[in-house]
């Protein structure tokens, strides 16, 4: 199916498809500019060049193919591209063996057969001509000038030297100015924010930290609507809650989803009784934190004892913020014995009454 894997391959390998028509097209040329007929020239041209665009378009078929059958996941990200390169270099090969040379040995060319005809009289020079005319006085000049630039190269070889490592090593000096992502950010006019308000609390007092969060987001001009969700999908427990927001088009809006977050991670520090784990777009590949590191142990006591300490830590280093820990404290809980004798002479059972305190 045509989808972004092989639109990718086939805007990756769009030089590599015409490479085969141009090199079989300009032996054909220089055959005809020898004075042989059209059809000879075709003829003579394409087996001359034959073999080395035979051997081009098998060693790219050589490194892509196996691509194509890579095992695991990356084999099934990848097959689709690895197929879609080799079949298209192979048609391009085929094209440059069968349709190249039939048209050559028939289409007149202006630019051989101009010196047998009147110049300036036929119909081709009166169109199409005058482009193409343009287009060979361009391509004339600059390679005057590509002629020249070489000519000073091999005159002088130590200052062509010296200007090459010049300017490799102005290249690493610019690497530090490059920024680097595994991938990049996109603003899809969307982000999310999780919160949580102390182990323990009711679903109704999550509920109404919910609404006062989303009228705080709301607040902003650049926010559409929100969506929120307690005790259910990234908010699983009474006393996390999660908001969908939704902003108004890239274009009809001044600040970015990161400018967005700084100035509501900042209103809702003022926000008492809850904590804000995560504001911003979902990562795409790791998940919602662009770092996260594991602390593992036997002893899950002193576990939470390391991950209180690190996570106190972290906060007071510049520049991180929604620090969070998958290690959750308990529950507050209470105990709850029931008389069995007194429960059963009123007709209650231990199920039931479990089953009302539940509901408190």
């Amino acid at each position: 199916t045509i989808n972004m894997v092989t639109l990718m391959a086939l805007s990756l390998c769009v030089g590599l498809l015409i490479d085969d028509a141009i090199v079989v097209r300009e032996n054909i040329v220089r055959h005809v500019q020898m004075g042989k007929s059209s059809y000879q020239a075709a003829l003579d041209g394409t087996q001359e060049i034959g073999l080395a665009v035979l051997a081009t378009t098998f060693s790219i078929v050589a490194v892509f193919l196996p691509i194509g059958f890579m095992q695991g996941i990356i084999g099934k990200f990848f097959h689709e591209f690895g197929i879609t390169i080799v079949a298209a270099v192979l048609i391009s090969m085929f094209v440059s063996f069968t349709l190249d040379p039939m048209l050559s040995s028939v289409w007149h060319d202006p630019s051989i057969h101009r010196d047998r005809d009147a110049p300036g009289h036929s119909r081709y020079d009166r169109t199409i001509g005058r482009l193409t005319a343009w287009f060979e006085r361009a391509t004339e000049q600059l390679a005057r000038g590509y002629q020249r630039v070489l000519r000073w190269a091999l005159v002088h070889p130590l200052a062509t030297l010296g200007l090459a490592v010049s300017t490799f090593i102005a290249s690493i000096v610019l690497v530090p100015l490059l920024g680097t992502e595994f991938v990049p950010k996109a603003d899809y006019s969307e982000t999310n924010l999780n919160f949580n308000t102390p182990m323990g609390s009711s679903l109704e007092a999550t509920e109404a930290k919910a609404r006062q969060v989303a009228d705080i987001l709301r607040e902003s001009p650049e926010v559409r609507y929100t969506l929120a969700t307690v005790n259910t999908g990234n908010a699983n427990g009474k006393s996390y809650a999660s908001l969908y927001i939704r902003l108004v088009d890239r274009h009809q809006r001044q600040r970015s989803i990161d400018d967005l977050s700084v100035a509501w991670r900042a209103r809702l520090a003022q926000v008492p009784g809850i904590t804000v784990t995560h504001i911003g777009q979902i990562d795409s590949v790791g998940g919602n934190k662009q770092i996260e590191f594991s602390v593992m142990g036997a002893d899950l006591a002193e576990l939470g004892r390391l991950n209180t300490r690190i996570v106190e830590q972290m906060k007071k280093i510049p520049g991180i913020v929604d620090v969070d820990s998958t290690l959750k404290p308990d529950k507050p809980t209470f105990r709850v014995d029931v008389q069995r004798e007194a429960a059963a002479d009123l007709g209650l059972g231990v199920g039931s009454i479990g089953a009302q305190l539940r509901n408190l």
